[in-house]
């Protein structure tokens, strides 16, 4: 970046000289020339922002100039050059020149004017430093005396370096004593001014060796107002600097949480009645919260770490369902399961009734039903084992005779018929399913084959080509090189025929099916067995029921076909999603755990 530099000097060759000297030295300037005093005041007048001033100086009438540009461009070096004698010199530097060079050392100059812009260039910034600094004070003192908080803060040393006008009304120290910025004489006002200055200093002590925030717990004063106070350390790239107290006035909080203990000492016949469940008793105003013995137990809370907000109740309940618990305050009367976080850090699930009493207080009552939920789970879990294998016994009832009608008409078939192949390989399916059907009744495992699943599609192929006819379009799509399951054939045959079956019926005229087989990444990765068409889609009200025993939009069907789809799936330890919607067609797709099912 080159300096801007202002001359002084009667002669223009001199001027020249100076400028050659500099730029030789590799100091690129753009100079400015001017040949007397009044020029000099222009141009310091003219707005132009120079780095360096170059003043000839040969008598004492050359100090004017000294002193215009100084007054004019206050922070600029000043240069004088010149044979003036050593008294005058010590004139000029004492008048505020930055260095007097003397003709025959002009030479020196490029290092004069490299050390003066630098010297310059550290005061500026400095100057800059110190106004972000004083900015910043004043910044964080107007932040300070915004906050609704009284604040102290100290330093390791035991020195306020902080603290806000709200902190000197709520404990009423004297900003005289707060100026000697001596923590050790606040702390002594603080105890003289509170009921119990034993346990403040116990308080006080206790938050030095802790490294989180901290309460200090309720400081009643001698004008019998309650202060309530937190701290934490103070930190600065990691390294703790001193502690922060932040302190407010909690009366009318504490006094209203005492009227509401009172009326649930009133309600202790009905907590005695409901000794498992915890009440909660919220203010009209809903700010303020009391808890029951009972709920602070289920809880395993303290008197350190007791809700008194309703702020600080929600943040015990999980996320996910602080929102309907906050919307059911509103109520007049609402019930809801919501988790809460205990003292320990788990989470429990509670089933709660709120309602409002009389006087519009808001009441509220929770049981933990964590154990009850787990005994639910498990009831349902023998549910769905009980209609699985009722499922597949009556699933083999129905396909029992019309298995044996088939086989009957397959023996009446010429030998060599090509479609008797067929008719054999679909006989051989059923009786397959039948199969799984009367394992899946006495909850038998599968035997132990192995599954390849592009073999199975191509069992399949010639039925489906068949099932599909002229104006349908078929597609296989199938990775090559997938991992086996520890499944046998049979197991995936009756699936993939239900999927094929439902998307034929899905292309009443013409159309395109679409039969895809991969491996999908995952921990663990799976394998996925796609059945897409181009149908107009399932109507909402079919996709609700579409996987319910004996649900079928085609009578006289039976309508287990999906239902059985969906329990060999989720036999396999898979899943059956799909993905359907107006005029976009659907498709169903099967995923199984390589694992297999588990054991």
């Amino acid at each position: 970046m080159r300096a801007r530099v202002l001359h002084l000097t009667p002669r223009e060759e001199a001027a020249k000289e100076a400028a050659a000297l500099l730029e030789g030295a590799y100091l690129p300037c753009e100079s400015t020339w001017v040949a007397n005093a009044a020029a000099l005041g222009s141009a310091l007048r003219g707005g132009i922002p120079f780095d360096l001033i170059l003043l000839g100086f040969e008598t004492r009438e050359d100090l004017a100039p000294l002193r215009e540009a100084l007054g004019l461009h206050p922070g600029v070096p000043v240069l004088l050059l010149g044979g003036a004698g050593e008294d005058l010199a010590l004139e000029a530097l004492r008048a505020g020149a930055t260095e007097v060079l003397p003709g025959d050392r002009l030479g020196r100059l490029p290092f004069q004017v490299r050390r003066a812009l630098a010297e310059a260039r550290r005061a500026a910034a400095l100057q800059e430093a110190e106004g972000a600094r004083g900015r910043l004070g004043s910044l964080l003192r107007a932040v300070l005396d915004a906050t609704s908080e009284g604040i102290l803060v100290e330093d390791l040393a035991g020195r306020i370096t902080a603290y806000n006008r709200k902190f000197m009304s709520l404990c009423g120290i004297p900003e005289h004593l707060l100026a000697t910025l001596e923590m050790d004489k606040v702390i002594q006002f603080l105890v003289d001014h509170f009921q119990d200055p034993g346990a403040f200093l116990d308080e006080v002590r206790h938050l030095g060796a802790l490294s989180g925030r901290e309460p200090l717990g309720l400081l009643k004063s001698l004008e019998d107002r309650q202060i309530e106070g937190t701290g934490r350390p103070c930190r600065l790239g990691g390294e703790t600097v001193g502690r922060v107290f932040s302190f407010r006035d909690v009366t009318d909080r504490e006094r209203s949480a005492e009227r509401m203990k009172q009326v649930i000492q009133a309600q202790r016949p009905f907590l005695e009645a409901a000794a498992d469940a915890g009440l909660v008793l919220l203010h009209g105003t809903g700010e303020e919260v009391a808890l029951s013995e009972t709920a602070q137990g289920l809880l395993g809370l303290g008197a350190r770490n007791l809700p008194r907000s309703l702020d600080a109740l929600l943040a015990l309940v999980h996320p996910e369902d602080a929102p309907a618990l906050r919307a059911a305050l509103d109520a007049p009367r609402a019930s809801l399961e919501a988790r809460l976080r205990t003292a320990a850090g788990a989470w429990i699930r509670t089933a709660w009734t709120l309602g409002r009493d009389a006087g519009g207080r808001r009441l509220g009552a929770f049981r933990d039903i964590t154990g009850d939920l787990r005994g639910r789970r498990e009831a349902e879990a023998r549910a769905r084992e009980d209609w699985t294998a009722a499922l597949a016994t009556a699933f083999a009832r129905a396909l029992r005779t019309p298995l044996e009608n088939l086989r009957a008409h397959l023996d009446a078939i010429p030998p060599g018929d090509a479609r008797l192949r067929e008719a054999q390989a679909c006989a051989g399916l059923l009786s397959g399913l039948l199969d799984q059907a009367a394992r899946a009744a006495l909850r038998e495992p599968a035997p132990d084959l192995l599954l390849d699943l592009n073999t199975v599609a191509e069992r399949i192929r010639p039925w489906a080509e068949e099932l599909a006819g002229p104006r349908i379009t078929l597609r296989w799509d199938l990775q090559p090189g997938l991992p086996t399951l520890p499944l046998s054939p049979g197991h995936l045959e009756p699936v993939l025929m239900n999927l094929l079956r439902n998307a034929r019926e899905a292309l009443p005229s013409q159309g395109e099916i679409l039969v895809r087989t991969a491996l999908a990444p995952g921990d663990p990765p799976h394998l996925v067995l796609e059945v897409g068409d181009t149908g107009p889609g399932i109507p909402p009200h079919v996709r609700e029921r579409m996987f319910d025993a004996t649900f079928t939009t085609r009578p006289p069907a039976r309508g287990l076909g999906l239902t059985v789809a969906r329990h060999l799936v989720e036999a396999a330890g898979g899943s059956i999603q799909v993905e359907t919607g107006p005029l976009r067609g659907t498709t169903v797709k099967v995923n199984l755990p390589v694992g297999g099912p588990p054991g």
